[in-house]
């Protein structure tokens, strides 16, 4: 048991000491990772409970449905999955990344092995203007060979690090490198306000969704009354946050386009989808709310 305890702990300290290396990008960022192990929970849940009913459905039919076989092999599969090759394959990719050196961006493959990009490959992209800003990093050029340099915000030594190659990539570059790294936070919370809309969006058509599958069971006005108070209530809230969340982006877009003026396309999604998607929302919900009501007890 102690050989192993060594073992792995030798294993993470290799794994730290290849991120924190000079001259080293790390492919995938510390916050890709942050959130895996509660994904790989959740996910782990959801199929297992999916699988127990699949199988016990397929049970009921001695297993000639070849629907519910499949989607109880799918669930266990996942499950075993989550379970066992998931660990090793984030502990791959966290050693996955790009080297500098003097002929070009040394890139590290998943099943072993190097490639050679020469600098003047991202010279040419830089050249075409294929790069972009997006959610959570700076990329240039699409694909496999594609640059990542994360924002990583929170954390300040990653983010220093990555700076770090960015800053020494510029000398082998013969076109500009664009800035990124003073806008940062003003990034970040574009991407933190377009999750939380996710979020308050899911919360919305969640609640609006079961109070239209009881809507058969509501009879009466008092239990009509005290359902469409409730939903109402949650859904103003979702709505609130919604509304909320559409003007701080838009500030985050005003202030965007003063810190990238001349780069000011480049940066993904649109300035306005905040404003879409809550009138669309609202107008949506009003309208299904007035359907349940209409339908009610039918």
């Amino acid at each position: 048991m102690g050989k192993k305890n060594e073992k792995e702990k030798s294993k993470k300290d290799e794994i730290v000491k290849r991120r924190e290396a000079e001259g080293f990008l790390p492919k995938y960022s510390e916050r890709y990772f942050a959130g895996r192990g509660k994904s790989r929970l959740i996910w782990g849940f959801i199929c297992a409970f999916i699988g127990i009913e699949a199988f016990l459905a397929a049970e009921e039919r001695a297993f000639y449905s070849a629907g519910w076989n499949m989607v109880a092999f799918f669930s266990i599969a996942v499950v075993i999955y989550v379970i066992w090759p998931c660990g090793r394959v984030l502990k791959r990719k966290k050693m996955l990344g790009f080297w500098l050196r003097q002929e070009g961006i040394e890139q590290e493959l998943f099943f072993g092995g190097t490639r050679m990009l020469p600098y003047s490959y991202y010279d040419g992209l830089l050249c075409e203007e294929k790069y972009y800003y997006k959610d959570s990093c700076f990329q240039i050029g699409k694909g496999r060979d594609k640059l990542c340099f994360p924002y990583e915000i929170g954390n300040q030594k990653a983010k220093n690090h990555v700076h770090d190659f960015h800053k020494r990539l510029r000398p082998y570059l013969n076109e500009k490198m664009p800035t990124y790294y003073s806008c940062c936070g003003v990034l970040d919370r574009k991407y933190f306000y377009r999750k939380n809309r996710r979020i308050h969006s899911a919360i919305l058509w969640v609640t609006t969704l079961v109070f239209w599958g009881l809507r058969s069971d509501i009879t009466r006005i008092g239990q009509a009354g005290v359902c469409g108070a409730v939903v109402g209530a949650i859904a103003s809230i979702a709505l609130y946050y919604i509304f909320k969340d559409a003007v701080l982006e838009q500030k985050v877009w005003d202030d965007l386009k003063k810190k990238l003026p001349d780069c000011w396309s480049h940066v993904q999604g649109n300035p306005y989808m905040g404003w879409i998607v809550f009138w669309i929302e609202t107008g949506f919900w009003i309208f299904v709310m007035l359907m349940i009501i209409l339908f009610a007890g039918e």
